[in-house]
């Protein structure tokens, strides 16, 4: 990094990218410690089996926790991976880390978002699609305003 590159002036695009990224991370982060936290089924996780939590057997009640916590350690390393992301490279213009950013988010938020909508449509379970579909939008608006934050130019 040169000495000019501290002070470059960051444009709106780039605050647009920030505010684009910035909630996907820490709802990531949330979610992820919300899921670890988890003792029992969510309500659509019921819907989707068809059961109530109290009618699964203690093995596979083992078994689905165990899934909702390794959901959740990976939803809490990716907000981390994120907010680490915007805090250092992303603030410093470095373009590359657009980039590491959508290689980073895009994937876990695409398979949830499949996984969300097949419950539903399934399984009519009421998962929550809109708001992963959110964070989708809000990833895709995030790295393609990426591409302006410098004096509102292509960078």
């Amino acid at each position: 990094m040169n000495p000019t590159d501290k002070t470059r002036k960051k444009s709106i695009w780039f605050h647009v990218a920030l505010g684009c990224y910035l909630p996907v991370g820490l709802s990531m982060v949330a979610i992820g410690l919300f899921y670890l936290s988890l003792q029992r089924l969510m309500p659509y996780h019921e819907q989707a089996l068809g059961t109530a939590w109290e009618q699964i057997p203690a093995a596979y009640q083992t078994l689905l926790l165990a899934l909702l916590h390794g959901g959740g350690s990976a939803s809490l390393a990716t907000g981390l991976a994120i907010l680490i992301l915007l805090c250092v490279p992303f603030r410093r213009l470095e373009g590359w880390s657009r980039w590491a950013l959508l290689a980073i988010a895009a994937p876990p938020t695409l398979v949830l978002l499949r996984i969300t909508v097949t419950l539903r449509l399934e399984r009519a379970a009421q998962t929550p699609w809109p708001l992963v579909a959110l964070g989708l939008i809000l990833l895709l608006v995030g790295f393609v305003s990426s591409f302006f934050w410098e004096k509102g130019t292509a960078a």
